[in-house]
């Protein structure tokens, strides 16, 4: 996401969530701390989650699909299912 694609949903948030504030709020002032609060905060939210890696585990599929088949070669006899859990 680009900086100028941020600053936009920056300005938005405060445009939008201004005057939702604005409304619910009988001094009608107070809708300019929306905007300084509200872009903000999604403004650094979106910065955090673009951050974020796209996978949050160090397991690939190939790793999990390894250990269900090593799983299914064990049996049920032994392992997880020794007899407690059927």
């Amino acid at each position: 996401m680009s900086f100028n694609t941020k600053l936009f949903l920056f300005w938005l948030a405060g445009v939008v969530i201004g005057p939702v504030v604005r409304a619910a709020l009988p001094v009608a002032g107070l809708w300019i701390y929306a905007v300084w609060v509200g872009g903000p905060v999604i403004f650094w939210f979106l910065r955090w989650l673009d951050s974020q890696p796209a996978i949050s585990t160090r397991y690939t599929h190939w790793d999990i699909e390894n250990a269900r088949e090593e799983g299914r070669q064990q049996g049920y006899n032994n392992g997880y299912h020794n007899g407690r859990n059927s």
